[in-house]
């Protein structure tokens, strides 16, 4: 599925926000070598223009990267339905991905078959701790989901904008009330849109702020992650869980009938991030080669 790459040519035209400035002008994007494979998330004592506004400072902003909020309308292009990338509501968690099966139809014979996805030590993922336990998001999840409505020392949400390679990370609550947060389909500067349950409001992942609805100008409470290799994640914290792939972790696209869209999503879940990294989301029907 291609709706990522196709809108961000669209939108190539508008401002970049600092933490999709990474992505050059064929389109790919620029990400950390193997001698540069952690990176922290934005957190709210380390920000730069752009990116997430502290959340110690009080009260809703008027501007994100130099637009007036309410962001236009027509400033956001549509790249997939409402929850068409279903988002994780029900995450599941283990100590690796050992016994975890996928059905995936093969491309040539059409045949369903059932593989078992297998994480490798240079997978990289969203590392988070808090009250001395730790869990790992994979990318391989995340490239297809975004999003992870948790319940880890609270209630906690993890994103990633596959196009922007950005993770961010906050506390799962809007005005005080602790809510759901799903894909928009829309997108603003090639950056992911997210929509929260309890006021249907709009939220630019990488600025994590409302910049359209109910809640507009208001910011997350970020939470402190790192994007990082599972192999350096588990050598800093040995006792991590790791995020399980669909139908293990429940998603919205299960209850709302996003079946089909959520098989495709599987089919791609034993590739490696990296064999991504840097070229286009796969069209309909691309078949990755499957590593067992």
């Amino acid at each position: 599925m291609n709706r990522r790459s196709l809108l961000a040519a669209s939108l190539a035209s508008l401002t970049t926000l600092a933490g999709c400035a990474g992505r050059t002008d064929d389109g790919t994007t620029e990400t950390a070598t193997a001698e540069q494979t952690t990176t922290p998330t934005a957190t709210a004592a380390d920000t730069e223009p752009g990116t997430a506004t502290p959340a110690s400072v009080s009260g809703p902003v008027e501007t994100v990267a130099g637009v007036d909020l309410p962001v236009p309308r027509e400033l956001l292009g549509r790249g997939a339905p409402e929850n068409a990338i279903p988002a994780i509501t029900e995450p599941a968690f283990g100590d690796d991905w050992s016994g975890v099966e996928i059905e995936v139809r093969e491309q040539v014979s059409n045949e369903i078959v059932t593989k078992e996805p297998r994480l490798r030590p240079d997978d990289r993922v969203i590392g988070v701790e808090r009250d001395g336990e730790a869990r790992a998001y994979p990318l391989r999840v995340l490239n297809w989901h975004e999003i992870v409505n948790d319940d880890f020392g609270g209630p906690l949400l993890v994103t990633f904008c596959p196009l922007c390679d950005s993770g961010v990370t906050a506390v799962r609550t809007v005005g005080d009330e602790q809510t759901t947060f799903g894909v928009s389909g829309l997108l603003w500067n090639s950056d992911l849109v997210m929509y929260d349950a309890a006021t249907d409001s709009r939220w630019s992942q990488i600025a994590a702020t409302a910049i359209r609805g109910a809640r507009t100008g208001h910011r997350l409470e970020l939470v402190p992650s790192e994007i990082t290799t599972l192999g350096d994640w588990r050598t800093a914290h040995p006792d991590t869980q790791v995020l399980l792939p669909p139908p293990t972790s429940k998603t919205i696209g299960e209850r709302d009938g996003g079946r089909r869209c959520l098989r495709r999503r599987r089919r791609r879940l034993d590739v490696a991030d990296g064999d991504r990294r840097g070229r286009r989301r796969p069209r309909r029907g691309d078949e990755p080669d499957a590593r067992e």
